[in-house]
């Protein structure tokens, strides 16, 4: 009887000590769990929580995180429309709903998520240059390059800015705005690969031949491997005339790699 009643008395005091913890505590302990990768004990800490209070705002975006990787994004994105709606004014839940349903494959409605953030705070400079690339991707490039033009305000000597803005005005046929970021790019850093590659390029699509050339002649000069450099190269050249030059920058092309058979066909290099 005595053994009886002791089994009954620890069962009451761990009763006890779980009816008493909050929902803070359940939620405590599931961000430690989420912290050690162990997603579904961190879901199952957190329905908890959220039994405790359904109103637990903190719970539901932690529990969409959780959702979210073990790729669950249905129940991600429900929870976090839960954490929105109890506190509409949270921007971190917004960006958690952008990056969800980005990686859900819904970039569109990642957009809003982006534009919410910024009516809240509109110099919200990552909000700006998620926007902008998601634009990008959807091809939307007007709208993309004006959201990277509004980021470049704040960040005027950012590269990577600047790079993805003369991408998108070569893609709205603004070829000398595509071309004045690239050497924007270039005088701050004379060695940026990237910047020589596509101004190369874009002189080349304005028929700046000789341009084109002397960019490609400087990413050779960095990396002798870049294979887009000896392939536009040699298009330049075989434009002024200078085939023998153009034949040997497409075999090295091939070399590297590149399908140049046509060209060299084409100009009947030997």
């Amino acid at each position: 009887m005595m053994k009886f009643k002791s089994v009954l008395i620890v069962f009451f005091c761990i009763f006890q000590i779980v009816f008493a913890q909050t929902s803070a505590d359940f939620l405590k302990d599931a961000t430690e769990k989420l912290e050690k990768n162990k997603f579904s004990e961190a879901i199952a800490l957190l329905d908890k929580a959220i039994e405790k209070d359904e109103n637990n705002d903190k719970a539901y975006h932690t529990r969409a995180k959780a959702k979210l990787n073990l790729r669950f994004f249905s129940g991600a994105i429900s929870d976090i429309n839960k954490a929105i709606e109890l506190k509409n004014t949270n921007i971190e839940y917004y960006n958690a709903s952008a990056v969800i349903k980005i990686l859900a494959g819904y970039k569109t409605e990642a957009i809003e998520d982006y534009t919410k953030i910024l009516a809240i705070k509109p110099d919200d400079i990552d909000a700006i240059k998620a926007r902008g690339q998601l634009y990008a991707q959807l091809k939307m490039f007007r709208k993309a390059y004006i959201d990277y033009s509004k980021a470049i305000e704040k960040l005027p000597k950012d590269e990577a800015l600047l790079l993805a803005r003369s991408a998108v005005s070569f893609s709205i046929k603004n070829y000398q705005g595509a071309i004045n970021d690239c050497t924007s790019i270039l005088a701050i850093n004379a060695k940026n690969q990237d910047a020589l590659v596509n101004r190369g390029m874009y002189y080349y699509s304005v028929k700046k031949y000789q341009e084109s050339i002397a960019d490609f002649d400087n990413v050779l000069a960095i990396n002798a491997k870049e294979g887009d450099a000896y392939v536009y190269r040699g298009l330049a050249h075989k434009e002024l005339k200078n085939i023998d030059k153009a034949c040997a920058d497409w075999k090295k092309a091939t070399e590297l790699g590149y399908n140049t058979t046509k060209w060299q066909e084409e100009n009947k290099c030997k």
